[in-house]
């Protein structure tokens, strides 16, 4: 998915204070969920040669007020041994690793232990990021068939089984089995 159709599918599934309050949040905590999937263009475009739909994501738009479950994005890539740091989920470090460009969760602290494989690839990250905030949008209430289901979805979209184990954490199913 490139970074501009992630933008605007994002701004489809964002949910309306009125959705929200009706299913229980306070009017005040409803505008917080939303400004939570707030994404702006920066004003000032870069241009880093990175094909990464993710990394150009990070570049060229303001992803201050963004955040889904845990997962938040840094103001600028900071790329280094293990990749480019392209967010953070839980305290730990979002990579795209520079080798083949799948993206894992870094232990924080670690010389590169994958706590979690997340994706084959940027694009299918975002791909699996929008699913998951389809789900975070309509879906407050805690109703683990529908979560097993999204846990499938966003682990197909990420590239497979291997990106499972994140897909569970981040929509907080209470559980691995999936079937």
């Amino acid at each position: 998915m490139h970074e501009g159709e992630f933008v605007r599918q994002l701004r489809q599934v964002t949910p309306s204070v009125h959705d929200l309050v009706s299913r229980g949040l306070s009017a005040e905590l409803a505008s917080e969920v939303i400004r939570g999937y707030s994404i702006h263009p920066k004003s000032r475009i870069v241009a880093s040669g990175m094909q990464d739909p993710l990394v150009r994501l990070i570049e060229n738009y303001d992803l201050s007020n963004f955040h889904l479950a845990d997962v938040t994005f840094p103001k600028e890539v900071e790329c280094g041994r293990w990749g480019c740091v392209v967010g953070h989920y839980a305290g730990d470090d979002l990579v795209r690793r520079a080798s083949d460009g799948s993206v894992f969760l870094m232990e924080l602290g670690t010389t590169g232990h994958a706590l979690y494989e997340c994706a084959e690839s940027g694009d299918k990250f975002l791909d699996a990021l929008l699913r998951s905030a389809q789900f975070f949008g309509r879906s407050l209430a805690s109703d683990q068939l529908e979560a097993r289901r999204m846990v499938r979805e966003c682990t197909a979209l990420a590239g497979g089984e291997r990106y499972a184990r994140f897909y569970n954490s981040l929509i907080g199913c209470s559980s691995l089995e999936l079937n």
